[in-house]
């Protein structure tokens, strides 16, 4: 989910009775003009608060909530990675970085962000140098 979508009366439900096994929340970002570049029409805040409230309620439960922080060239700074880890880390929140693989893709190579390894998605490598085509 890009997190707008959740209203707490379906996520009791989904928490209460067990419906899931896990939910991602797609938050591409911890500043509202970086997150806005991609979820066009979204709300940070909003989606961001409805991730912790159901990241909360959802403690006691078998739930798996992720974070998943889609990286672009315009939200992959090391200020607002580490900020994403901190918040994560504060939380309690698991957060897995996925590097977009679209327009826009991070630009940065896996020497450069070698401190996200722990974070990153499964199945996910850390970007490779660009290619000469320029993807």
């Amino acid at each position: 989910t890009n997190g707008l979508q959740v209203r707490e009366e379906i996520e009791d439900q989904l928490i209460n009775e067990q419906l899931v096994d896990w939910i991602l929340f797609s938050i591409d970002g911890v500043l509202s003009e970086k997150y806005l570049r991609y979820r066009i029409g979204g709300n940070f805040e909003k989606a961001f608060a409805n991730l912790l409230r159901f990241h909360r309620k959802a403690k006691s439960s078998n739930i798996h909530v992720v974070w998943q922080y889609v990286v672009f060239n315009w939200n992959d700074s090391d200020d607002q990675l580490k900020k994403a880890i901190d918040i994560a880390e504060s939380e309690g929140i698991t957060l897995w970085f996925d590097f977009a693989g679209t327009w826009g893709r991070s630009k940065r190579n896996a020497t450069d962000l070698r401190y996200l390894t722990p974070y990153l998605k499964p199945y996910t490598a850390l970007p490779r140098e660009p290619r000469q085509d320029g993807w």
